[in-house]
Formats: C-alpha cells, structure tokens, sequence
C-alpha cells in the first residue's frame, strides 16, 4: 500500500456509515471498499480462471487482468500499485488459500480453497476521498464471483436491447474502466417486459458498450468489427483477447452500422458470449 500523504496535522475525514460517524482512522478496509464503491470510483475487473488449467495457463490469465489493473491505476492516478504484488494475491485467491492472509484487506475465499470467479476493484482510502490528493493510499479489495444469468428466461436465443437515453462520457479517461455508478446507472435503467439491455452510445452518437459488456459486429462482407476504448468501451482482458482470438479490427461503429450488420454479440466482463436477438425493433437470427 502506498503510504498516505495525508499531514499529520490535518484532522481525519468524517464520514456517516451505517448510522455511525467514523473517521478515516476508525474505518477497515471492508468498510473503505464499500465507501469506495458507493462513491463510484472504484475499477472492476472480473477475473476467471478455471482450477482445471495449467498453472502456466492460469498464470497467463492473471498476468492479462493485472494489466488491465494497471493501467486503471495510472488513469485514476493511484500510485504505488505493485503488479507482482497483485498478480500473486490473485493467483492465490484463485489457486487455493493466500500465503500471507487476505490481499491488503479484501477477502477472496469461501472456504473452498478454489475461487475460479473474482472480482478485484481498486479501492482507495478514506483519507484519498476527502483530505489527500487522488494518489494517496489504495489497496485492493477481492472477492469471489457468481456470474449471473445474462439471458432471461423469456429471451433464451438473445439479448433484446433497446436504446439508452443516457450517453457514455467517452472524453473521460474514466469512461473505459467499469466503475460502481456504470452498474447502479444499468440496474437503475428503466427496462420494458420486452427488453433485456441497454445499447449505450457516446456524446458524438457512436456505440460504446451494451450494459457493462463488449460489442462485436459482424458485418455482411463477414468482418468482425469492436468500438474502441476511445468511444467508449469498457476495457477488459476479456475484450482483449476476444479481439486476438477473432481478428476483430476496432473501429468507430454506429447505431445504423448496427441495424445493418449480419450479427451482434456481447462479451460480458468476464468472459461469457451472448448473441443479441433484437436491437431497436430489428430482429437478428
């Protein structure tokens, strides 16, 4: 953990949680997770890894979400973030119990010894929020993770999605880190019975993401074609070697580039492939 830049002499910020007043110097670091992600600041990287891989492959698959930690680290300005550190944390999480306890205050087992699902947020102190630059004290906050069921139970083929009315910052560097108020601002969107998720574009009108997941198109003349993280979309490991695996290109994609196109598959954060059945009334077999 980086050590903070808070003075000495400046008095400890208070916060009102759970019915109580604490200062900085009286909360845990659960209860600073939960702060961080109330405020909508904290990254999200879900990672998965199935126990039955070799290890190097299970290695390989750390190494690819640490980078995507870092560099949320460097966008939001936290310093001291050690991916060595991360990367054994994580694969201990995953592997079996940690060496050397919980990694820097979260908890990432059940008891199981295996956690083939984690999500890992970026969580940075209390003192960061209130009293001391951005780059003062993070650590990271691991838990397990159940997928949920992406497909509901009356769309089985596909997603049907509608189109937001809300639009993406895409200028913000922040815009291509799953943050806490990205998924409060899907769960609290208003769905009608025929609807399942969300298409969200930029402010320039292009498309960045559907809900938390990546876009693939697949165009009539049979390319596979991704919005860019520049428009908007939600970087991932995931998205990254979805991109290598399939030869997508990365380009700047419309809401009329997706009625005309073959097909439309999301990617969810982590890992899961759902094909969209119906976007804006157009119907996709």
């Amino acid at each position: 953990m980086a050590s903070s830049t808070q003075s000495s002499q400046t008095s400890p910020p208070v916060f009102w949680i759970d019915g109580k007043i604490l200062d900085s110097d009286l909360l845990s670091q659960d209860t600073e997770a939960r702060l961080g992600l109330l405020l909508g600041i904290s990254p999200v990287v879900y990672i998965n890894a199935d126990p039955e891989l070799a290890v190097d492959r299970v290695a390989q698959t750390v190494q690819a979400h640490v980078q995507v930690l870092s560099e949320a680290a460097q966008t939001l300005g936290y310093t001291g973030f050690d991916p060595a550190l991360a990367a054994s944390q994580i694969a201990a999480a995953l592997l079996g119990p940690a060496q050397d306890g919980p990694a820097q205050g979260g908890s990432a087992q059940d008891g199981s010894g295996q956690q083939p699902y984690l999500s890992a947020a970026l969580i940075p102190s209390a003192s960061s929020h209130k009293a001391a630059p951005p780059a003062a004290d993070w650590f990271m906050h691991l838990d397990g993770f159940t997928p949920p069921r992406v497909l509901s139970p009356d769309s089985p083929t596909g997603l049907r999605v509608s189109l937001a009315s809300h639009r993406r910052n895409q200028s913000s560097p922040a815009a291509r880190l799953l943050l806490s108020q990205d998924t409060e601002l899907i769960a609290g969107s208003v769905q009608s019975e025929q609807t399942d998720a969300t298409l969200w574009l930029n402010l320039e009108g292009h498309v960045a993401c559907i809900d938390e997941h990546s876009v693939f198109v697949q165009m009539s003349n049979a390319t596979i074609l991704t919005p860019p993280l520049q428009d908007g979309a939600i970087h991932s490991a995931c998205r990254s070697a979805q991109i290598e695996s399939s030869g997508a290109q990365e380009q700047s994609l419309t809401l009329a580039d997706l009625l005309g196109a073959q097909s439309i598959t999301c990617l969810t954060p982590w890992g899961q492939t759902v094909p969209v059945s119906s976007l804006a009334g157009r119907e996709f077999l």
